[in-house]
């Protein structure tokens, strides 16, 4: 969890394709509210038009009984494909260095079957 300007929630993904980065950790950030004073493990919530929600149903087939308990660890039981993207700028567009870029989940969808 984070809580800057914006509040926002984490969840890792390991890389099941075999190849050169396989079973390596990689981490999606969705944007959130708190509910409370305070974001905490439980106490957030997501809209209904957020990534959060929308990428939940996608992978899972279904929609959340409540935008304030949307159970993230359900991911587990699937194998999503991810889109991925190099963040090559920092937050005030400043370039970040080569050897100091980094990669994050810029999307999930569900793999068809």
């Amino acid at each position: 969890m984070y809580l800057g300007k914006v509040s926002k929630i984490c969840a890792e993904f390991k890389i099941v394709d075999y190849g050169g980065y396989f079973e390596r950790l990689i981490y999606r950030w969705w944007n959130v509210k708190p509910t409370g004073s305070k974001l905490s493990k439980n106490y957030w919530k997501a809209g209904k038009a957020s990534n959060l929600y929308r990428e939940y149903c996608d992978v899972t087939f279904e929609a959340p009984k409540r935008l304030d308990r949307i159970p993230l660890s359900r991911l587990e039981n699937y194998i999503a494909l991810a889109t991925v993207k190099t963040v090559k700028q920092a937050r005030d567009q400043s370039v970040i260095p080569d050897v100091a870029q980094y990669s994050v989940i810029n999307k999930l969808k569900r793999i068809p079957l």
